[in-house]
């Protein structure tokens, strides 16, 4: 039986692959990896489900407010700036309020909006995995996105 992690996320596989690779191979992953500028996630406090941020973090660089840098009780623009000064962008439900501080804040490192009511949290996870995998930090900098759903 396959534990629930590879089933959302094909990345524990290809860590467990990789580790197999020769050493010399290994070494040149790991510096591809390097040079490419991995998208890190801040799950603001609508978008702050304790399952998504407990699965997504299995495998990439996810953040969730509350942390020590962003209190509980804090507003959409504190998250978005403090989430920018981290270089994560940030995932959130709040469509109404967060793309207006998208044209405040043109230089933010990337909002990624879904809609609450359609999601499952499977498929908010999974939807979430591809794009982490599929998008660099570079990518997303300025840049609003709407999350799709996963093709079944």
């Amino acid at each position: 039986m396959r534990c629930v992690c590879e089933q959302l996320s094909p990345l524990p596989r290809r860590i467990w692959a990789r580790s197999r690779l020769p050493s010399r191979l290994k070494r040149r992953s790991l510096r591809l990896q390097k040079r490419m500028a991995v998208l890190r996630l801040h799950l603001d406090g609508d978008a702050s489900i304790r399952t998504l941020y407990q699965e997504l973090r299995r495998g990439h660089d996810v953040s969730r407010t509350p942390n020590e840098w962003v209190g509980e009780d804090a507003s959409d623009e504190e998250q978005l700036l403090r989430a920018t000064a981290h270089g994560r962008a940030i995932f959130s439900f709040n469509a109404s309020d967060v793309v207006p501080l998208a044209s405040s804040y043109p230089q933010h490192a990337g909002i990624v909006l879904g809609c609450q009511s359609k999601w499952s949290i499977g498929e908010l996870v999974l939807s979430l995995d591809r794009l982490l995998l599929e998008l660099e930090a570079q990518d997303i900098v300025g840049q609003v996105i709407w999350l799709e759903p996963v093709p079944r």
